[in-house]
């Protein structure tokens, strides 16, 4: 049957072009270009597949009416329908669209299909009538493509078939149909054709249509008929409908017009409570200033849920002006209105924002001043830490401790005498706490230039205050800073010895090596085990293999507890040598360690075995050594993971 389609398509366009491409008295043809002609010599031939495939992919972008009676040809292939149609479909040719259009009346099945989808791509109006027909079809596939290309075509004949079918089909081909009118009418409002286009859009908002439906026609009105958008938006918004109501906000918002702001401005004292939020919540998206005075004046509504959003809509649309009225709201009591009002000085964008607001703490309340200053500091003001280190001598506590909140992310070497000054005057441990948290964070990011400040203020310093100063230097860090944490980890035992052990066991840079190396050698329990903790984490993560190696080899001479041999079998599994291999293995056969030595050797194996031949091999000597000494079948497993990746 094939064969015959085929046959009688090809027939069909050989006589077309006999007698009107070739007739005599038209202007002769250019000639094909070269790869139109091979690719057509490939169809005609019969390649194989692949060149088949590109032979239709290239006529798509090469060929000419030269190239149709013989794609036309494949139309009724089962194989080749599908690509055929692929290069006939962008061709700007009528001979392309009455290739397909007579196809159409001949093939079935997936082909028929691909034809049909192929003539709603095209806006192939000379097909209106033959895919009428289709969507009648009792096969629902066909009448569905049939419908959505009528829609893509989107002319008046187009457009008047859909009508009349969705008169006389059923569900569910009614709600085919319908969704080809939405597509037929955006198509046109593209276009242009806004009256025809709205036309359409009207009759889909009919109440027995379905409400996704409704809702696409309701938005695609919108665009059609903008003129009469205001008036149908106000009334949605004024409506009982919350679906609809939504919808109309994000119109408001999305739609232009001349003038239409003002109506909508206009419309809001004659809406509810409800309605008027959500028109006040549309223009705040719609972002037109002539909507700011209308917007304040609704703050002062009775209603709380207009209020709200009156408050919120400043967050877009107000202005510097609107600071003072935005903070008083911070602590006025309301918790609802503060939230919305802090989200909105949050989300103001002008340039004068930042300016205005910090401007306005001066004649703020205490709760206020807090308030703006937090505000501030989500805001990523550029002068929110100097003006926390202004109010860091407030007499209000909440704002000393908002202040000192600001400096631990903000603060800097300009905010460290304050911030210093606020934690030697903080008496209440709650604001003694917070300054010291504002210390690190500003000592961590003034680095060694606030040395000149912290490293004098430790004198005379009570017990208090220097252990604070000492977790300050070791977010300092560096050589410099070193040398009195050192001296106050040596003793006298006390809190302020301990913190600066834990503060030098953490010390981050290679500086402390040296002095923690002594604590570890010393035979005082807290200054041993602050020392070799500090000094195998810096073994740990220094990068040299070889200084790993002896750092790692003198630690665990030092090491006199099973937790601390642990630690520096732990650290060896960093140490991708063979050095690091030989090392372990004399403590494999040790009953408290010899897991923790197997473990390390097997994450050692993993990564040397990746050095090339020389690695397998003495990775494999390492892993063949784990599991002769080990019964342990976890550690038996891991070997066994290991070795399985060198099969």
């Amino acid at each position: 049957m094939n064969s015959v389609i085929s046959r009688s398509l090809t027939a069909i366009f050989l006589g077309v072009f006999v007698g009107t491409v070739l007739a005599p008295g038209l202007q002769a043809q250019e000639a094909a270009p070269a790869d139109e002609a091979a690719a057509l010599a490939v169809l005609q031939s019969g390649g194989d597949w692949n060149a088949m495939q590109n032979a239709f992919r290239q006529l798509r972008q090469v060929g000419t009416e030269q190239s149709v009676p013989v794609l036309a040809g494949f139309l009724g292939n089962e194989q080749w329908s599908h690509l055929a149609v692929y290069a006939l479909e962008p061709m700007p040719i009528p001979e392309a669209g009455e290739a397909l259009r007579t196809a159409l009346g001949i093939v079935g099945g997936a082909p028929q299909l691909d034809i049909i989808g192929a003539l709603g791509v095209r806006r192939d109006n000379r097909a209106v009538k033959a895919l009428s027909g289709l969507m009648s079809s009792d096969d629902a596939d066909l009448a569905r493509r049939a419908a959505a290309a009528l829609g893509k075509i989107a002319s008046g004949d187009s457009v008047k078939a859909l009508t009349q079918a969705h008169e006389e089909a059923l569900d569910p081909k009614k709600l085919d149909i319908s969704e080809a009118l939405l597509e037929a009418a955006q198509i046109q409002v593209k276009e242009g054709k806004g009256r025809s286009a709205a036309k359409i859009y009207q009759a889909l908002l009919a109440e027995d249509r379905p409400l996704f439906i409704r809702m696409g026609a309701f938005s695609g009105l919108a665009y059609a008929d903008p003129k009469g958008t205001p008036e149908r938006l106000i009334a949605a918004l004024g409506g009982d409908g919350e679906i609809f109501r939504n919808v109309a906000v994000d119109l408001v918002a999305e739609t232009s017009g001349e003038g239409a702001t003002k109506e909508y401005v206009a419309a809001l004292d004659s809406l509810e409570a409800e309605g008027k939020a959500a028109l006040i919540h549309a223009l705040s998206k719609r972002k037109d200033p002539a909507a700011h005075d209308a917007i304040l004046a609704a703050v002062d509504n009775g209603e709380p849920i207009v209020r709200l959003a009156a408050i919120d809509a400043l967050g877009a649309l107000g202005t510097a002006e609107d600071i003072g009225l935005l903070s008083s709201l911070l602590a006025a009591g309301d918790d609802e209105a503060a939230a919305t009002a802090r989200n909105s000085l949050i989300r103001m964008e002008s340039k004068d924002i930042n300016d205005a607001i910090a401007a306005s703490i001066g004649e703020a309340s205490p709760a206020v001043r807090a308030k703006v200053l937090e505000v501030l500091d989500v805001r990523l003001a550029p002068q929110v830490a100097a003006l926390a280190a202004e109010y860091l001598k407030d007499a209000d506590a909440d704002v000393r401790l908002a202040s000192m909140q600001v400096l631990v992310q903000n603060g800097g070497a300009a905010e460290l005498s304050a911030t210093l000054e606020a934690l030697k005057l903080a008496t209440d441990p709650k604001e003694n706490k917070a300054a010291a948290r504002a210390l690190n964070g500003v000592a961590k990011r003034a680095g060694e230039t606030g040395l000149p400040i912290v490293l004098p203020a430790l004198e005379g310093a009570d017990e208090a205050l220097k252990i604070a100063l000492v977790e300050a230097l070791g977010q300092v860090g560096g050589a410099n800073a070193l040398p009195p944490v050192a001296t106050l980890a040596q003793g006298p035992e006390s809190p302020v010895q301990a913190v600066a052990l834990r503060v030098l066991s953490d010390w981050p840079t290679l500086d402390a090596a040296p002095t923690l190396l002594e604590l570890a050698k010393s035979t005082t329990g807290g200054l041993h085990d602050a020392g070799i903790r500090g000094y195998v984490r810096l073994a740990r993560s220094t990068e040299d293999a070889a200084a790993k190696g002896t750092m790692l080899d003198t630690a665990m001479k030092l090491a006199n507890r099973k937790e601390e041999q642990w630690l520096v079998l732990s650290a060896y599994g960093t140490l991708a040598t063979g050095e690091s291999l030989a090392a372990l293995t004399p403590y494999l056969k040790n009953a408290e360690v010899g897991n923790e030595a197997a473990l390390a050797m097997i994450a050692v194996a993993d990564a040397v075995r990746q050095h090339g031949d020389a690695g397998k091999v003495a990775a494999r000597g390492a892993l063949d050594t784990v599991m002769a000494s080990t019964q342990d079948e976890n550690v038996r497993q891991n070997a066994q993971a290991v070795m399985d990746k060198m099969k």
